[in-house]
C-alpha cells in the first residue's frame, strides 16, 4: 500500500478519534438555548476559584494577591494578577462560565494546578466557556494543567495578552465545535500527550501575535476546517505529527511561520496551501514531507524554506505553482519539489534531492518567465514523465549519477526558449526520449559525463546558442533528424567520439540520406563539412550515421574514426578593416648571459591605464627566439615612459602559453607600472588548458586607498575569468608607497564574501614587496597591525555567530536522591563553561540565575542531589557559554530534560 495514502489514513482517523471525544466531552448546557433577548449567550454561572462570581454582591473576589472583576453589562471577567488554585466541582476548571465570556487580563495572573487548595481538587482544566470566549488585555496569564488548558464550546478569540499553557493530557487549547482567532498577544502552549497544542473544530485564523505551539504526541496546532496565517503573525508550530495541520485549506499571506513534524510533515493538509504576499515560512519535516498537501500547492511570494531528511521538501500529488517573486529553497532527502503538474514562472527556487531527483512532475514540468530556479539531485536535476518546457531567465541543472535534464516518456519533448545550464557528472546532460527543441531566446550550456544532448527523436535548433560537451561521448546525438538553423552551436565530443552525431535505422528500402540539415546561412569556422554514410549491418540493424568531417576529407569512414570531434557552427561575420592599436617598433632581444628574452613593448596609455596588444607574429617571434636561447625567463616589457599609470593590460595570442609549455623551458614576466607578474611553467599550461578563445587578457590594477594598496589582478578570456592555476603559481611584485615603505607590511587576498587571508609575502630592500599566489583575486597591502585587527574582527565574528547557532540535546536519569543530567553540544565551536537551569514547571520558574555552572567546556554531565524532593518533577534546561572580548555568548538552549524525583 502506497506509505502517502497510510499517512493520510492515520491522520485522518486521529482526527476522528478528536471528534467523538468531542461528542462525549459536550456538556449538556450547550445543547440548551441560552441566549438573552439581546443575542448573547450570557452565562448564568461563573466559577473562578471555585465561587460563582454572579452570587457575590460586588462581582469581585479576591484571588490570592490579587482580584477577579466581573462587569455584568459587557459580560467581562477581569484578572487583576489573580491566583486560581482552586476548582468549579462539576468541569474541574479554574474558571468556567455556562455561555459566553469575555476575559481581560491585568498583571501577572496563574491557574495553577499544582497547589490544592483547603477543601478543593486541584484545577484540572484552566479556563472553560460553554459558549464564545474572547480574552485580551495587556497582562499575561500562566496555566499549567493535566487536562485542558483553555477551552470554548463555541469561538475562541484572542486579540492581547501573554499566555502561557501547558497540558499533560489533553488539547492546550480547544475550540470545541467553533474557531480560533488570534489577532494579538504571545501564546506558548505545551501539550504533553497526544493532541494538538491548538485545536479548532472549524477554523483558525492568525493574523498577528505570537504563537509557540508544541505537542510531543501530536500536531504543534490543527484545525478541522481551514487555516489561516496573515499579516504580522509570528508562529511556531512542532510536534511528532506535523507541526501545522488542517483538514481544508491551509492560506499563509504575511508573518513569520516555523512549522517542524519530527515524525511526520511540517505542514500538511487535505485540502489547497498557498502561501504569498509577505510570508516568511519554514516548514522541516522528520519521516515526511516539508511542506505537504493532497491538494494543489499556489507559492505567489514571501520566503520559503522546505526541508525534509527522509521524503521530498515539498510534495502533492495535484500540481504546484510558483509565480510572482518569491524565494524558496527546498531540500529533500528524496525530491525537492514533486507532484503532477509543475508550473514555475517566476520567482527564486533553489532545489536540492540529497538521494533522488530535485525537481519532479508525472504530467508536465514547466518554468518559464523571469523565474531563476537552481536544481541539484543525487539522480537528476529536472525530470518529467511527459512534456517539458523550459524557457526561464535562468536555469542551472545539476546531476551526480544521472540526467541533469530529461523526460523521460517514450515521444514526449523538451522545448528550450531560455537561458540553461544543465551538467551531469556520469551521463548526458540533456536526455529527451522525444524530440528536444530550441528557439532563438535559447541559450544552452550543456556538459556531461557522457554526451551533452541527446534525444531519441528529433533535435531542432532555431537561432539559438549552443554549446553542448561530452566527456565521454558524443557532444550532440539524436535517432532521428537534428535541424540547426541560425544562432551558433559549440559542440565537442569525448576522446574518440563525434561533436555532432545523427543516427538513423532503415526501415524499408529507402536510399540513405544526411540527418543534419544547417540553414540560416551557417559554416563550420574550420571549413567542417556534414557527411553520411550509406546503410551498413550492425547489431541486427540496417544503419547510417550523418556527422561533421573535415575540410580535407572526402567521405566519412564507416568506424566514424575521422568525424570531427569539435565543431563550431555560425554564420559568417563580415570582415571590417580593423583599426590597430599603434604600432610600437617592437624588439626581441635574447640576452645569454641570463637565459632571458625580453619583448621592449610600447604600451599606449588612455585614462590612465596601459594597453599592450601582442599579435601572434610577435608572439611566434618571442617563442622562437626564446626557444633558440634556452631562455629560463620570458619578459615582456609593458612599463610606460612617465612611469605613472596605476592600470595595464596585456593582450596576448591564447596560443603563447601552449607554446611556452611545449617549446620552452621559460617562466613568464610581465613587467607594469602596476607591478610585475611571473607566470611560472605550471601556470602556464594551467590557462593554456583553460582557454576557448583567441585571446586573453592579463590585467592588473593598482589604487591606494587610506594607506593601504588594492591590487586587482585578472586573466580573462573573453567573458570567462580564469581565477586559479592548478598548482602553478604566480609571483607578484609591487612597489611600496612613501607611507607603507618604512612600515611591517604584509599582504592579504580579499574573497568573495570579503573575508581578509593573510598571504606570505616579503618587503625588499628597494622599497617593493614580493608576494605568490596560485590564483587571482583582489589583493591588499597593509600594515601587519591593521592586518591582524581586520582578521581578528572577521573571525571574532565569525565565532559569535557560531557560538549562538550551536544547539545542545539533554537527556537525564534518576536514580534514589539523585537526578543525573547530561548533553551534548553540536559540533564545531567550542564553550568555556556551561549553565544548567532548574525548575518545577515546564515553561517557567528557571529564573536567570544558573542552578548549576560547570568549571569547564568540557563536562557536560551533572548529578543533582542538592534540594531534591521525592515525587517531585523537576525540569531541566543547559546553555553554553563562550567568553568573546570580554563578554559572554550563548549558544541556544538545549530542550528540556525532566524526572520525577525518588
Amino acid at each position: 500500500m502506497n506509505r502517502r495514502y497510510i499517512n493520510m489514513k492515520k491522520k485522518l482517523f486521529t482526527l476522528f478519534l478528536a471528534l467523538c471525544m468531542v461528542l462525549t466531552l459536550m456538556p449538556v448546557s450547550v445543547l440548551a438555548d441560552t441566549s438573552g433577548g439581546d443575542g448573547q449567550n450570557k452565562p448564568t454561572e461563573i466559577w473562578v476559584n471555585g465561587v460563582n462570581i454572579l452570587t457575590d454582591e460586588d462581582k469581585t473576589l479576591t484571588c490570592g494577591d490579587g482580584t477577579a472583576v466581573y462587569e455584568e453589562s459587557s459580560n467581562t471577567l477581569t484578572l487583576n494578577a489573580a491566583k486560581i488554585t482552586a476548582r468549579e466541582g462539576r468541569e474541574g476548571a479554574g474558571i468556567y462560565a455556562t455561555g459566553d465570556l469575555n476575559i481581560v487580563l491585568s498583571g501577572k495572573n496563574l491557574i495553577d494546578s499544582t497547589v490544592v487548595s483547603e477543601g478543593s481538587e486541584v484545577v484540572s482544566v484552566g479556563i472553560k466557556a460553554d459558549g464564545a470566549l474572547h480574552i485580551s488585555g495587556s497582562g499575561s496569564l500562566n496555566i499549567d494543567t493535566e487536562f485542558l488548558a483553555i477551552t470554548s464550546a463555541g469561538d475562541m478569540t484572542i486579540s492581547g495578552g501573554a499566555i502561557t499553557a501547558a497540558s499533560e493530557e489533553r488539547n492546550v487549547f480547544w475550540a470545541n465545535g467553533g474557531t480560533i482567532a488570534i489577532s494579538g498577544g504571545d501564546i506558548t502552549a505545551v501539550s504533553s500527550n497526544n493532541y494538538p497544542a491548538l485545536w479548532a473544530d472549524t477554523d483558525m485564523t492568525i493574523s498577528s501575535g505570537k504563537v509557540n505551539a508544541t505537542s510531543t504526541g501530536s500536531n504543534g496546532m490543527g484545525a478541522g476546517g481551514s487555516l489561516s496565517i496573515s499579516g504580522t503573525a509570528n508562529v511556531t508550530a512542532e510536534g511528532p505529527y506535523p507541526g501545522l495541520f488542517a483538514t481544508g485549506d491551509i492560506s499563509i499571506s504575511g508573518g513569520k511561520v516555523n512549522a517542524t513534524g519530527t515524525n511526520d510533515s511540517g505542514i500538511f493538509t487535505n485540502g489547497a496551501l498557498s502561501i504569498s504576499g509577505t510570508a516568511d515560512v519554514t516548514a522541516t519535516g522528520g519521516l515526511y514531507c516539508g511542506l505537504q498537501a493532497v491538494g494543489a500547492i499556489t507559492i505567489s511570494g514571501g520566503e520559503v524554506n522546505a526541508i525534509s531528511s527522509q521524503d521530498s521538501a515539498i510534495y502533492t500529488p495535484v500540481s504546484i505553482t510558483v509565480t510572482g517573486s518569491p524565494k524558496i529553497t527546498a531540500e529533500g532527502s528524496l525530491r525537492a519539489l514533486q507532484t503532477a503538474d509543475l508550473d514555475i514562472s517566476g520567482g527564486t527556487i533553489e532545489a536540492a534531492s540529497a538521494n533522488d531527483s530535485a525537481i519532479t512532475a508525472k504530467t508536465r514540468l514547466s518554468i518559464t518567465g523571469n523565474a531563476q530556479v537552481i536544481a541539484r539531485g543525487k539522480v537528476c536535476a529536472l525530470l518529467t514523465e511527459d512534456e517539458m518546457i523550459l524557457s526561464a531567465k535562468n536555469i542551472k541543472a545539476y546531476s551526480d549519477t544521472n540526467y541533469a535534464v530529461s523526460n523521460v516518456g517514450t515521444g514526449k519533448d523538451i522545448t528550450i526558449g531560455g537561458k540553461l545550464t544543465a551538467e551531469s557528472e556520469k551521463v548526458y546532460a540533456i536526455r529527451s526520449y522525444g524530440n528536444i527543441i530550441t528557439d532563438s531566446n535559447a541559450d544552452i550550456s550543456a556538459t556531461g559525463g557522457w554526451g551533452g544532448i541527446q534525444a531519441d527523436g528529433d533535435i531542432t535548433i532555431t537561432g539559438s546558442k549552443i554549446e553542448a560537451v561530452g566527456k565521454d561521448d558524443d557532444g550532440i546525438y539524436s535517432t532521428g533528424v537534428i535541424s540547426i538553423d541560425g544562432g551558433s552551436v559549440r559542440a565537442k565530443g569525448g576522446s574518440g567520439y563525434a561533436a555532432i552525431r545523427a543516427k538513423s535505422v532503415q526501415a524499408a528500402d529507402e536510399a540513405a540520406e544526411a540527418k543534419i540539415l544547417l540553414s540560416g546561412n551557417l559554416v563550420e569556422k574550420n571549413g567542417g563539412k556534414i557527411a553520411f554514410i550509406d546503410w551498413f549491418d550492425s547489431a541486427n540493424e540496417s544503419k547510417s550515421f550523418t556527422t561533421f568531417i573535415g575540410k580535407n576529407d572526402t567521405v566519412l569512414e564507416t568506424s566514424m574514426s575521422n568525424a570531427l570531434n569539435e565543431v563550431w557552427l555560425s554564420a559568417p561575420v563580415p570582415v571590417t578593416p580593423v583599426t590597430p592599436l599603434p604600432s610600437p617598433e617592437e624588439d626581441v632581444v635574447n640576452d645569454p648571459s641570463d637565459k632571458t628574452t625580453t619583448a621592449d613593448t610600447k604600451p599606449t596609455v588612455t585614462d590612465g591605464k596601459a594597453e599592450v596588444r601582442v599579435d601572434q607574429s610577435l608572439a611566434d617571434k618571442i617563442i622562437g627566439k626564446a626557444a633558440a636561447n634556452g631562455s629560463k625567463e620570458i619578459v615582456i616589457d609593458a612599463v610606460t615612459s612617465k612611469g605613472d599609470t596605476t592600470g595595464a593590460e596585456v593582450q596576448l595570442p591564447s596560443k603563447i602559453m601552449e607554446d611556452i609549455v611545449k617549446k620552452t623551458e621559460a617562466d613568464l614576466t610581465i613587467k607594469t607600472d602596476a607591478g610585475t607578474l611571473t607566470f611560472d611553467q605550471k601556470a602556464a599550461e594551467a590557462i593554456a588548458a583553460s582557454v576557448t578563445g583567441e585571446n586573453i587578457t592579463i590585467s592588473a590594477d593598482l589604487t591606494e586607498k587610506e594607506g593601504q594598496i588594492y591590487l586587482e589582478l585578472k586573466v580573462v578570456d573573453g567573458e570567462k575569468t580564469i581565477g586559479s592555476f592548478g598548482g602553478g603559481k604566480v609571483t607578484v611584485t609591487v612597489r611600496l608607497s612613501e607611507e607603507l615603505k618604512d612600515k611591517d607590511v604584509v599582504c592579504v587576498y580579499i574573497d568573495e564574501d570579503g573575508r581578509y587571508h593573510r598571504m606570505e609575502g616579503k618587503k625588499n630592500d628597494d622599497g617593493t614587496f614580493t608576494f605568490t599566489t596560485g590564483h587571482f583575486s583582489t589583493f591588499a597591502i597593509m600594515t601587519a597591525e591593521e592586518a591582524e585587527k581586520v582578521i581578528a574582527e572577521q573571525t571574532a565574528a565569525r565565532i559569535k555567530a557560531g557560538v549562538k547557532a550551536t544547539t545542545i540535546k539533554a537527556s537525564s536519569t534518576a536514580g534514589k536522591g539523585w537526578i543525573r543530567i547530561k548533553w551534548k553540544r553540536s559540533k564545531g565551536f567550542k564553550v568555556d563553561y556551561y549553565q544548567v537551569f532548574r525548575s518545577t514547571k515546564k515553561n517557567s520558574g528557571y529564573g536567570t540565575k544558573p542552578f548549576y555552572t560547570t568549571k569547564t567546556g568540557t563536562q557536560t554531565t551533572y548529578k543533582n542531589t542538592k534540594a531534591v524532593k521525592k515525587g517531585t518533577r523537576y525540569y531541566y534546561k543547559v546553555r553554553g557559554v563562550r567568553i568573546l572580548d570580554g563578554k559572554n555568548v550563548y549558544t541556544k538552549w538545549s530542550n528540556k530534560a525532566y524526572r520525577i524525583a525518588r
